[in-house]
């Protein structure tokens, strides 16, 4: 069975208050009320273009963002538009390219999600018309390790299951899992 963690009710109220008091939504205190960093798998949409991030590069990676059927954005009742990513600065993140069924890069989280569709559609290059509808949240990251795709572990490698990524963007890694992860970009 899974050690993944979940967020408990006493969690829930502790982010919920520190969240008022404190004035930041509820995703940024829940993440200040984790005590050590959590890694993480995100997968990205990778084109074939040997995309990286090198290691002391800084950099961007964007989430998606919620819509109803109809297309009209979905706000949380604090006014935050629903989607922002529960990491936090200090976190580390696998980059796993789909299609490729490989993670050749690892980067840590260096400031807060941030609303940003502007960033994405600009710098999107063309490559997707309403990227920055589609990804607007984005997190900058420096990388911290690569290797060349060919070279890269398997999500077999690392003891995760290719269905868990198949029905979520991003996972929290286990302990076992990011040894494993950092061991095989070493």
């Amino acid at each position: 069975m899974s050690n993944r963690r979940t967020v408990n009710r006493n969690e829930q109220r502790a982010a919920r208050a520190l969240s008022r008091s404190h004035g930041t939504t509820y995703m940024q205190a829940l993440s200040a009320l984790r005590k050590p960093s959590t890694p993480w798998l995100k997968s990205l949409h990778y084109h074939d273009d040997d995309y990286t991030i090198l290691a002391g590069e800084v950099a961007w990676i964007s989430d998606v963002g919620r819509r109803t059927r109809s297309g009209k954005r979905v706000y949380r009742r604090d006014g935050i538009a629903w989607g922002e990513p529960s990491w936090k600065e200090g976190d580390e993140i696998g980059l796993y390219y789909c299609g490729t069924l490989r993670v050749p890069v690892l980067v840590e989280v260096i400031a807060p999600p941030e609303f940003n569709p502007r960033l994405v559609q600009e710098q999107s290059h063309g490559q997707e018309p309403a990227a920055g509808e589609r990804w607007p949240w984005v997190t900058r990251v420096r990388g911290l390790r690569r290797v060349d795709l060919a070279k890269a572990p398997t999500l077999d490698d690392l003891g995760i299951e290719h269905k868990l990524m198949a029905r979520r963007p991003k996972l929290r890694l286990t302990a076992d899992e990011h040894r494993r992860l950092l061991q095989a970009l070493s």
